[in-house]
């Protein structure tokens, strides 16, 4: 799958997922694509947090200073003298001036550098067996002293021991 055509993405075990974009952003509204952990512009087509700026963003939560500055104070390493970003908390792709949203930055499940979307846990381990409820299942992630490890909490159809047993191997 080439991830960097428009509208594409990668979909655990139902090929590629085609994604709407939501147009170009209006020429009053500035927009960024960052890596959210070293606050940098990732290329065109790279997967990042959506950052903007401009008369329609707010300058910041009522009586809450620090959970401004957390959002709304954002600054773009290298480019300080751009001011301060919002931080929208949406994952994107940037293709051709089009925004391709992608997902939520608190959705994504981060192992060993790898980032993990629940739904395409979700989507692939629901379609490995007919025992497993469709849409009854959930994907999330754990913190350990180790680093983050994902979950899964799957409702099946009643089941004896010996098979839970098996559908329990097969998820793993």
């Amino acid at each position: 799958i080439d991830e960097s055509q428009p509208g594409v993405s990668g979909a655990s075990g139902g090929g590629p997922r085609l994604r709407v974009s939501s147009g170009v952003p209006p020429s009053t509204v500035r927009v960024r694509i960052v890596d959210p952990t070293e606050c940098t512009v990732v290329g065109e087509g790279q997967e990042g947090e959506v950052w903007v700026q401009g008369p329609s963003v707010a300058r910041g939560y009522w009586r809450n200073a620090e959970a401004t500055q957390a959002v709304f104070g954002a600054r773009l390493r290298g480019d300080e003298a751009s001011g301060n970003w919002m931080r929208t908390g949406d994952l994107a792709r940037e293709i051709e001036g089009q925004l391709y949203i992608t997902g939520r930055m608190k959705d994504v499940i981060i192992i060993g550098g790898r980032q993990i979307y629940p739904q395409d846990v979700e989507d692939f381990v629901q379609g490995l067996d007919k025992r497993l409820k469709l849409g009854s299942g959930i994907a999330f992630g754990i913190e350990t002293p180790d680093g983050e490890v994902l979950a899964l909490a799957q409702e099946t159809f009643e089941l004896t021991a010996s098979e839970h047993r098996s559908l329990v191997q097969l998820m793993r």
